[in-house]
């Protein structure tokens, strides 16, 4: 696995453990036409008053990068995280992102880079970082994603903030209607009929994700069991022992995208033959596009429909991904995918 990708999940983990819970999204109905700045509740509940008609945006913080993007909004941003610009996906949405300044990951930002674009609000920071920053007087936005509802607040903070308010909407009206189908279809699945799925960690194949992260969240809106959700944690995996993967003997197995380890050599392995999942070969890798598509941003939610499908193919036979992908893409990101491109996400994303 690229060591940026490692980087990049991590402070995925690292952002929702210091975010604490965040707020829930509801469709934001506010105006006040006669301030010079909105208002905008953070995803740490705090009150952050930040200029209308952002010029300069900067994102310390590669989820909230993806936000921006997914948003159509690239143009506001000024700076950007050292991880986005080598983002191969990222580059064909956006060729001129190897222009804007890098200024680093949240646990190692320049500073005086950050300042010296003057901008009008950063995305992302925390502690000594985001003190720095707002000492001069520039507003940061705290995240904290864990969930698919931390993620639609996080589009419409970014909306109100970037003035793609509508976009925003637009998106998670996609997201709240593509769970609904799904959570309509899953829950009509009983508990004795529904697949039993271990998801791999990302740093090696002995390892699961666990009770309240987000891949376990998923797994359960996908209408599976996820074998390790009655563990926990430090952070959203746990590493666990072959025995323990052979006591569970888990139906379906899914690899991230990130993960150093792989599919392949999870079938491979003479010590993990004897479980079901490898016996039958349902040993998958998780589609990526911008990102693998088990990361709290807008994509997840064509993680979740994948899920679904691989899991339940007779209940989702009129979902077709390769099409979900194609429309994804033209809508929110602007970019029309060759059949090529949408058969890499969805059947080689590790070349990606």
């Amino acid at each position: 696995m690229k060591k940026l990708e490692k980087a990049l999940i991590a402070v995925v983990i690292i952002a929702a453990v210091v975010g604490g819970s965040a707020l829930i999204y509801t469709r934001d109905s506010s105006n006040n036409p006669t301030s010079g700045t909105n208002t905008i509740v953070d995803m740490e509940g705090r009150n952050i008053e930040v200029q209308k008609n952002v010029d300069s945006a900067v994102s310390i913080y590669p989820m909230a990068t993806d936000i921006v993007y997914s948003l159509q909004a690239q143009d506001e941003l000024t700076g950007i995280d050292s991880v986005s610009p080598n983002n191969e996906m990222l580059q064909k949405i956006d060729p001129a992102i190897s222009d804007k300044t890098k200024v680093g990951m949240p646990w190692d930002v320049n500073v005086e880079t950050v300042l010296s674009l003057d901008p009008d609000v950063v995305l992302g920071g925390w502690g000594d970082v985001r003190q720095k920053i707002e000492d001069t007087g520039t507003p940061t936005l705290g995240f904290a994603l864990n969930s698919f509802d931390n993620v639609m607040y996080a589009n419409s903070m970014v909306g109100k903030c970037l003035n793609k308010k509508e976009k925003a909407e637009s998106l998670n009206d996609y997201i709240e209607e593509e769970i609904e189908m799904i959570e309509e279809k899953t829950s009509q699945i009983s508990q004795s009929e529904k697949v039993r799925v271990q998801f791999i960690g990302r740093d090696t194949r002995l390892s699961a994700a666990v009770q309240g992260g987000f891949q376990d969240r998923m797994l359960e809106m996908a209408g599976a069991v996820n074998v390790a959700g009655d563990m926990t944690g430090d952070s959203w995996w746990t590493k666990v022992s072959i025995e323990q993967i052979l006591n569970w003997n888990p139906e379906v197995i899914i690899v991230p995208a990130y993960c150093k380890d792989s599919a392949e050599n999870i079938m491979n392995d003479p010590q993990w033959q004897n479980v079901k999942a490898v016996k039958e070969e349902q040993v998958y890798t998780m589609p990526r596009f911008t990102v693998s598509w088990d990361t709290p941003v807008p994509e997840a939610v064509l993680g979740l429909m994948w899920e679904a499908k691989l899991l339940y193919p007779d209940k989702f036979a009129d979902l077709d991904m390769a099409q979900e992908v194609e429309e994804f893409s033209s809508t929110f990101y602007d970019l029309d995918l060759s059949d090529e491109e949408i058969d890499r996400i969805l059947n080689n994303p590790r070349s990606i």
